[in-house]
């Protein structure tokens, strides 16, 4: 074998790998009428809501798990707002059992219920909070939350943050805009999420792992407003991942949405991912008849 030959043995598959998972991604091959797309829209949405609802009959263990998951604010608030779009009294009945309108709840119960007193957490709480969460609070709380100039300017960034900690800028800023829409920097916020939607299109674009970050990057432009950024291969992707029980899993064969971290442990279908693919399917449904109608005929 000549030297040239074997270059071109050695670096052609490394070339055309990238081309190939890039045309997988994003490409799709297959018509699909309007009829067809948003019965299996309606299918997937029954089913990821029936997984939160419990009413797949998990093993007590499973069903212990889930409601454990649940609890997570940010969860409850995507469970609330897919009831208000789809009319639906059981995921309220359910976002209840964690949530209780009282003076004793703290900022986090916004999230499920704006009527929630705020109370500010602990200094040694709040020490321990990721920038996002102090982010989510501050747009809960307004200034019931202390906030610093140079926190604003970091949560108002344009092309500071990547991957989860751009889609977790993305969801502040629509909270801010949806709990503190008269706040100090609520113009810029609503200025920026276009422009964000644009860095997270780019990166949706490249990754091909349907993980958990899937799913939120497609989330995320669709609350920024620029549905026209998201491909139909997207979606058709994330409802080829769904499984029988209803749900989705946070790792796509083992790969994590972090870039370097894997795992062969079997891992099931949970909550953090399947709450976000009910409420896409929903968001799709409810508010972007429109993006359907352009994509499927």
């Amino acid at each position: 074998m000549t030297r040239r030959r074997a270059i071109t043995v050695l670096v052609g598959p490394a070339v055309l790998l990238p081309i190939l998972t890039i045309l997988y991604n994003n490409c799709s091959w297959q018509t699909t009428s309007r009829a067809d797309f948003e019965q299996r829209l309606e299918s997937a949405r029954v089913a990821s809501r029936n997984w939160a609802l419990g009413r797949d009959y998990p093993l007590p263990e499973v069903a212990r798990a889930r409601l454990r998951e649940l609890g997570n604010g940010m969860l409850l608030h995507m469970l609330v707002d897919t009831a208000e779009m789809a009319g639906e009294d059981d995921l309220r009945t359910l976002v209840r059992k964690y949530v209780k309108a009282d003076p004793e709840a703290n900022g986090w119960g916004r999230l499920a219920d704006p009527r929630v007193r705020f109370e500010m957490p602990r200094p040694d709480e709040v020490a321990r909070l990721e920038e996002y969460q102090r982010w989510f609070l501050h747009a809960l709380a307004g200034d019931e939350f202390p906030f610093s100039a140079d926190e604003q300017a970091r949560l108002l960034l344009k092309d500071t943050y990547r991957r989860g900690r751009l889609t977790h800028q993305v969801f502040a800023l629509y909270l801010y805009g949806r709990y503190y829409p008269h706040g100090p920097a609520a113009d810029e916020a609503r200025a920026l999420m276009p422009r964000l939607a644009e860095r997270i299109a780019q990166e949706a674009s490249l990754d091909f792992r349907v993980t958990d970050l899937y799913l939120q990057r497609i989330v995320c432009l669709l609350l920024a407003g620029r549905a026209d950024l998201v491909k139909p291969r997207w979606v058709e992707r994330v409802l080829a991942a769904q499984h029988e029980d209803g749900g989705w899993k946070y790792r796509w064969f083992g790969w994590d949405s972090r870039i370097f971290r894997f795992s062969l442990r079997p891992r099931r279908t949970d909550a953090h991912a399947t709450v976000q693919g009910l409420w896409l399917v929903t968001l799709l449904k409810y508010k972007h008849p429109e993006w359907i109608a352009r994509h499927y005929r």
